[in-house]
Protein backbone atom coordinates (compact mmCIF):
# COMPACT_ATOMS: atom_id res chain seq x y z
CA UNK A 1 0.00 0.00 0.00
CA UNK A 2 1.28 3.34 -0.65
CA UNK A 3 2.26 5.88 1.87
CA UNK A 4 1.44 9.69 1.87
CA UNK A 5 4.92 9.97 1.45
CA UNK A 6 5.60 7.79 -1.16
CA UNK A 7 2.70 9.29 -3.09
CA UNK A 8 4.81 13.11 -2.89
CA UNK A 9 8.26 10.95 -4.02
CA UNK A 10 5.90 9.85 -7.07
CA UNK A 11 4.27 13.13 -7.69
CA UNK A 12 7.80 15.05 -7.57
CA UNK A 13 9.83 12.75 -9.53
CA UNK A 14 11.97 12.36 -5.99
CA UNK A 15 12.58 8.47 -6.99
CA UNK A 16 14.58 9.80 -10.25
CA UNK A 17 17.31 11.39 -7.94
CA UNK A 18 20.71 10.47 -9.24
CA UNK A 19 22.68 11.67 -6.34
CA UNK A 20 24.70 13.95 -8.45
CA UNK A 21 25.03 16.41 -5.46
CA UNK A 22 24.26 19.42 -7.65
CA UNK A 23 21.08 20.37 -5.29
CA UNK A 24 23.64 20.25 -2.45
CA UNK A 25 26.18 22.58 -4.07
CA UNK A 26 23.51 25.07 -5.48
CA UNK A 27 21.34 25.13 -2.04
CA UNK A 28 21.85 28.91 -0.29
CA UNK A 29 21.78 27.17 2.89
CA UNK A 30 23.83 24.17 2.42
CA UNK A 31 21.19 22.21 2.77
CA UNK A 32 21.60 18.59 1.64
CA UNK A 33 18.27 17.95 -0.92
CA UNK A 34 19.39 14.43 -1.82
CA UNK A 35 19.64 13.85 2.00
CA UNK A 36 15.99 14.05 2.53
CA UNK A 37 15.19 12.41 -0.18
CA UNK A 38 17.87 9.28 0.20
CA UNK A 39 15.42 8.76 3.73
CA UNK A 40 12.63 9.25 2.70
CA UNK A 41 12.87 6.52 -0.26
CA UNK A 42 14.21 4.42 3.02
CA UNK A 43 11.36 4.64 4.61
CA UNK A 44 12.93 7.49 7.63
CA UNK A 45 10.49 9.22 9.13
CA UNK A 46 10.98 12.41 7.61
CA UNK A 47 8.19 14.46 9.39
CA UNK A 48 9.37 14.44 12.92
CA UNK A 49 12.63 15.75 10.98
CA UNK A 50 14.14 19.43 11.71
CA UNK A 51 15.55 19.53 8.20
CA UNK A 52 12.38 19.53 6.24
CA UNK A 53 12.04 23.05 8.36
CA UNK A 54 15.17 24.17 7.23
CA UNK A 55 14.71 24.93 3.29
CA UNK A 56 13.75 28.13 2.22
CA UNK A 57 11.95 26.62 -0.67
CA UNK A 58 13.66 29.25 -3.57
CA UNK A 59 13.58 25.93 -5.58
CA UNK A 60 17.31 26.49 -6.84
CA UNK A 61 18.13 22.86 -6.68
CA UNK A 62 15.13 22.13 -9.00
CA UNK A 63 16.56 24.35 -10.91
CA UNK A 64 20.11 22.44 -10.62
CA UNK A 65 18.49 19.00 -11.02
CA UNK A 66 19.39 17.07 -14.26
CA UNK A 67 16.61 14.80 -13.02
CA UNK A 68 13.86 17.30 -12.66
CA UNK A 69 13.54 16.48 -8.78
CA UNK A 70 11.12 18.94 -7.82
CA UNK A 71 12.72 19.22 -4.38
CA UNK A 72 10.40 22.64 -3.11
CA UNK A 73 7.07 20.94 -3.74
CA UNK A 74 8.12 17.72 -2.14
CA UNK A 75 9.32 19.63 0.80
CA UNK A 76 6.23 21.78 1.34
CA UNK A 77 4.13 19.20 0.74
CA UNK A 78 5.68 16.98 3.26
CA UNK A 79 5.71 20.06 5.97
CA UNK A 80 1.68 20.09 5.43
CA UNK A 81 1.51 16.14 6.08
CA UNK A 82 3.46 16.98 8.79
CA UNK A 83 1.48 19.85 9.91
CA UNK A 84 -1.82 17.65 9.39
CA UNK A 85 -0.79 15.26 11.63
CA UNK A 86 0.14 17.80 14.92
CA UNK A 87 3.57 17.92 13.74
CA UNK A 88 4.35 21.84 14.51
CA UNK A 89 7.12 22.73 16.76
CA UNK A 90 9.16 24.12 13.96
CA UNK A 91 6.05 26.14 12.26
CA UNK A 92 4.95 29.75 12.42
CA UNK A 93 2.00 30.56 12.38
CA UNK A 94 -0.04 34.21 11.51
CA UNK A 95 -0.80 35.90 14.33
CA UNK A 96 -3.95 37.58 12.34
CA UNK A 97 -5.63 34.12 11.09
CA UNK A 98 -4.09 31.55 12.16
CA UNK A 99 -2.72 30.10 8.90
CA UNK A 100 0.80 28.44 8.94
CA UNK A 101 2.85 30.35 6.19
CA UNK A 102 6.74 30.22 7.38
CA UNK A 103 8.89 27.41 9.04
CA UNK A 104 10.87 29.12 11.87
CA UNK A 105 14.42 28.74 11.22
CA UNK A 106 13.49 30.47 8.04
CA UNK A 107 12.02 33.05 9.87
CA UNK A 108 14.60 33.26 12.49
CA UNK A 109 17.21 33.80 8.98
CA UNK A 110 14.93 36.67 7.96
CA UNK A 111 15.05 38.41 11.15
CA UNK A 112 18.52 38.14 11.25
CA UNK A 113 19.12 39.52 7.85
CA UNK A 114 16.97 42.54 8.46
CA UNK A 115 18.38 42.93 12.28
CA UNK A 116 22.16 43.63 10.27
CA UNK A 117 20.39 46.01 7.77
CA UNK A 118 18.47 47.87 10.33
CA UNK A 119 15.28 47.37 8.91
CA UNK A 120 11.98 46.60 10.97
CA UNK A 121 10.73 43.41 11.15
CA UNK A 122 6.74 44.36 12.36
CA UNK A 123 5.26 42.53 9.78
CA UNK A 124 7.09 39.32 9.82
CA UNK A 125 4.45 37.50 12.30
CA UNK A 126 2.14 38.03 9.68
CA UNK A 127 0.92 35.49 6.47
CA UNK A 128 1.82 37.74 3.42
CA UNK A 129 -2.18 37.94 2.72
CA UNK A 130 -2.61 39.28 6.30
CA UNK A 131 0.67 41.50 5.94
CA UNK A 132 -1.10 43.21 2.58
CA UNK A 133 -4.45 44.10 4.58
CA UNK A 134 -2.48 45.36 7.76
CA UNK A 135 0.04 47.08 5.74
CA UNK A 136 -2.72 48.46 3.58
CA UNK A 137 -4.94 49.72 6.51
CA UNK A 138 -2.10 51.77 8.08
CA UNK A 139 -1.27 53.19 4.60
CA UNK A 140 -4.98 54.42 4.68
CA UNK A 141 -4.73 55.57 7.87
CA UNK A 142 -1.68 57.79 7.63
CA UNK A 143 -2.97 58.88 4.13
CA UNK A 144 -6.78 60.35 5.81
CA UNK A 145 -4.60 61.75 8.93
CA UNK A 146 -2.45 63.73 6.49
CA UNK A 147 -5.47 64.53 4.38
CA UNK A 148 -7.13 65.90 7.24
CA UNK A 149 -4.11 67.70 8.95
CA UNK A 150 -4.05 69.82 5.26
CA UNK A 151 -7.76 71.06 5.14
Amino acid sequence: METPIDKLINQTKSYFCLECGKCVASCPFELSPRTIVEDALLGFDILRGKYIWLCSTCDVCTKACPSGVRFADFIEAVRLLAISQGITEYCLFCQRCGQYYLPIPIEEHIEEILRQKGLPSEFLDLCPRCRKYVFADKMTTSVRSRASTMV
